[in-house]
């Protein structure tokens, strides 16, 4: 590994990259690079960004001996954009009565969508995609509950379980950070005609994490309930991850916001990966059963 790129976005990540550079040098990488992310979005915010950025690309272009231009960054944000919408696309299919694609398989195309060159993904995807839309049937013929999971970092085990024999569900959206928030907002290049500033007040002003302020009681709980609302959700499982203090504080006005709509909402707790509470999940579901009645 040449390098790595670590976020100040909350304080487990700032620990993160204290702990790459603490290491010994035959572990260390050479280049251990950490950036700020504004937790506010305003002109002022993407402006800081922005300038933030702009240093992050010359420290690159210094340390591998790289020039950075910005006719290449114009079209690797027309590459990305293409690779959103084919991934909102993806999406408007879990929205029918009978989505033809599992959560579990969503799962994996966003894994392999990540680890992936996005010129190579869209070339390869599209015509998958397509012959998804073209498909009438449902992935799963019995009758399950629709579930929104919310989160930061989910433990990718839920969704599995969720969707699997006898627990009676499927996930048709991830309102978090590698699900729905991953691709939801182009980058507008009509609005700004530099890139960084582009790319800047896209981050900023995408579907917020927990770690943003003014998230938590006035745009994440918004948000969710539209998302219940667009992808038909019967009920949202919150994740909350172990010692995420943003998450946890978040919850209370999620709960509010849902609990006036009538939309049930359960929430369990976990690391990103390992043991989940199958238990707490199987009776949730089941109690759907209960309020439907």
């Amino acid at each position: 590994m040449d390098g790595v790129i670590i976020p100040h976005c909350c304080e487990c990540m700032r620990r993160l990259y204290d702990g790459w550079v603490e290491m010994n040098a035959s572990v260390k990488p050479q280049f251990a690079y950490q950036f700020s992310v504004p937790t506010v979005n305003t002109n002022l915010s993407v402006e800081y960004f922005s300038k933030t950025l702009n240093q992050f690309k010359e420290d690159i272009e210094k340390q591998f001996n790289k020039h950075i231009s910005d006719e290449s960054l114009i079209r690797s944000i027309k590459v990305y954009n293409k690779t959103r919408q084919l991934l909102n696309r993806l999406y408007e299919l879990r929205k029918r009565e009978k989505p033809s694609v599992s959560g579990f398989q969503v799962q994996e195309i966003l894994d392999i969508c990540m680890s992936t060159p996005k010129e190579k993904f869209n070339e390869y995807f599209e015509p998958y995609l397509q012959e998804l839309e073209m498909r009438e049937t449902g992935v799963f013929n019995d009758f399950r509950y629709r579930v929104l999971l919310y989160g930061g970092m989910y433990n990718p085990s839920i969704v599995k379980y969720i969707e699997g024999d006898g627990t009676g569900g499927i996930v048709i959206c991830e309102d978090a950070c590698h699900g729905y928030r991953y691709f939801d907002t182009e980058i507008n290049m009509e609005a700004d005609t530099e890139p960084m500033t582009a790319i800047s007040r896209r981050y900023l002003g995408k579907m917020p994490c927990a770690r943003m302020a003014g998230s938590h009681g006035e745009r994440t709980p918004d948000i969710v309930v539209k998302l219940v609302r667009e992808f038909r959700a019967d009920a949202v499982i919150y994740f909350a991850t172990k010692r995420c203090d943003n998450l946890f504080w978040e919850y209370q006005f999620v709960k509010d916001a849902l609990e006036k709509e009538n939309i049930p909402i359960k929430k369990i707790e976990g690391d990103i990966s390992g043991d989940i509470p199958q238990r707490e999940i199987r009776s949730f579901i089941e109690l759907l059963d209960f309020i439907e009645a």
